[in-house]
């Protein structure tokens, strides 16, 4: 194993409907050395890779060296924990998590989610996790994140929740955000303003 595939990193992006979640997902995606990924594609946003609709499926595609699977169970829970056992049991991989408040809230997860969450640094699992409502978020994931990337919010709790995370000023301006506009905040102690700029 290289050295650069035993760093892991969790991910968050955070904002209201239309700010630019999925765009900026794509950008992180784009730029990524990781060529094993599975998306929890909750919405159907996604259009690259295989869709995985059974374990099974999904279990052939992973074994693959290099894999991009869209997995779209008819129940979303059992293809978003079948996601997470896969991703833990392949290793070196991503998995890109769409709507991820649907699968847990702030106060519990999944088994197969709390494991990649807690333990998944020693098979190099990495997460990216995109939500609409910080406060939904599952506070172990969250304590968690390496990097969180907050897109443009108007909510009460939400702001008064980021602003114990990125500061009070900085979580005011958040409603001036134009679409594409984020912080992102670093677990070493760093705050940058940036802008998507992949479509």
């Amino acid at each position: 194993m290289k050295a650069s595939e035993k760093k892991r990193e969790i991910i968050l992006i955070l904002g209201m409907q239309g700010a630019g979640k999925t765009t900026l997902l794509k950008e992180l995606l784009r730029k990524s050395p990781i060529k094993r990924r599975i998306i929890v594609d909750t919405l159907g946003e996604h259009s690259s890779g295989v869709i995985a609709s059974t374990p099974l499926d999904l279990i052939n595609a992973a074994s693959k060296p290099e894999f991009t699977i869209r997995v779209r169970f008819k129940r979303a829970q059992e293809g978003f924990e079948w996601a997470c056992k896969v991703a833990n049991a392949a290793k070196r991989c991503l998995l890109i998590v769409d709507e991820i408040d649907m699968y847990s809230n702030a106060w519990e997860a999944p088994e197969a989610m709390e494991w990649l969450v807690r333990y998944g640094r020693h098979a190099a699992v990495g997460m990216i996790c995109i939500a609409r409502r910080p406060p939904d978020l599952w506070k172990t994931l969250r304590a968690n994140a390496n990097k969180i990337y907050v897109l443009r919010c108007s909510e009460k709790d939400d702001l008064k929740y980021l602003s114990n995370l990125i500061g009070k000023e900085a979580a005011e301006k958040l409603k001036t955000f134009k679409d594409l506009e984020y912080f992102c905040w670093d677990a070493k102690g760093g705050l940058v303003r940036g802008r998507t700029s992949f479509r």
